[in-house]
């Protein structure tokens, strides 16, 4: 996979203010007015993470908690790590006492979250050392009732392919809010159109990616063929490079998904990055108006 595609895999989108900040430090439009500032992101993917020492090997399950247990501030801030024995079997056990919650997990990913004398079993993907999968937990207000909600963030996938999805619970009654996945991704997609142009530098498509207020941003992606014909971009094909996590910074959910190219396979042209808003009508957070496009550029040749 092309260096800008890897990096996206493991970066998520931080926002501010209204949580949005966008960027333009790498992109041509055709017009100065098109709101983007620069976009600042934050890690989630163990295997990538800046000062994250990852076993060239992978770990037994029950021989990584030294290593989970340094590093854990990456994936569960605010809970303190510890291995618990329950009838016999081992789990390790995340608590964080300010706040009345525990959870619980297994080898296989099976957990329980206990919270204010109720429990709710979920499952949290094994992120334990050597493997691409991960967990995340936050405790934030995302519905904006000045109470915390619980997110349970699971990602995984491997060359060319990353899903990343969040579980948003009531803490207080654990009643799960409808995040449509699908229904996400399809929007974002269809709110840009695509247009390969030429082959440049060695193989490279070049192509014209126009967003819904009519910004132009140019976008490169290696290819086999310089048959420009061949290549096209569908929104419904949307789905196999993506995230919705939260912000670290933000403190709210970002959608960051890539722009394929098809018929390549796992190849991308670029990202786009928006935030969802939580409609209290519905109570299920939906894409918002928001929208970065941010143009994957040529490799540097030597």
């Amino acid at each position: 996979m092309k260096k800008p595609v890897a990096v996206f895999s493991v970066l998520l989108l931080v926002f501010l203010t209204a949580c949005f900040i966008n960027d333009n430090s790498q992109q041509t439009s055709k017009s100065d007015q098109s709101g983007q500032k620069p976009i600042i992101k934050t890690v989630t993917a163990p295997s990538e993470i800046e000062g994250l020492e990852i076993p060239d090997e992978p770990v037994e399950y029950y021989d990584q908690f030294d290593w989970y247990k340094e590093n854990s501030e990456y994936f569960f801030s605010g809970f303190t790590l510890s291995r618990e024995l329950i009838d016999g079997k081992e789990y390790y056990q995340l608590l964080n006492e300010k706040k009345d919650v525990k959870v619980i997990v297994d080898k296989d990913g099976n957990a329980v979250v206990y919270h204010n004398g109720k429990s709710m079993e979920c499952e949290m993907k094994a992120l334990f050392a050597a493997t691409s999968d991960y967990t995340a937990i936050h405790l934030l207000d995302l519905t904006g009732d000045g109470k915390d909600e619980l997110v349970i963030e699971n990602g995984g996938g491997g060359t060319g392919v990353w899903e990343g999805t969040s579980d948003v619970y009531d803490l207080e009654t654990f009643k799960k809010y409808q995040i449509d996945k699908d229904r996400i991704l399809q929007e974002l997609g269809s709110r840009i159109t695509v247009e390969p142009m030429e082959i440049v530098n060695s193989n490279y498509l070049k192509c014209r990616i126009t967003d819904d207020k009519g910004n132009d941003y140019y976008g490169y992606v290696w290819v086999s063929d310089d048959d420009v014909s061949k290549y096209s971009y569908t929104p419904e094909h949307f789905t196999g490079h993506y995230s919705i996590g939260v912000g670290q910074e933000s403190q709210c959910l970002v959608v960051t998904g890539a722009i394929p190219i098809s018929p390549m396979p796992a190849s991308y042209v670029g990202t786009l990055h928006s935030t969802l808003k939580f409609n209290p009508e519905t109570e299920s957070f939906e894409l918002s108006d928001e929208l970065i496009v941010e143009p994957d550029q040529p490799a540097d040749e030597g």
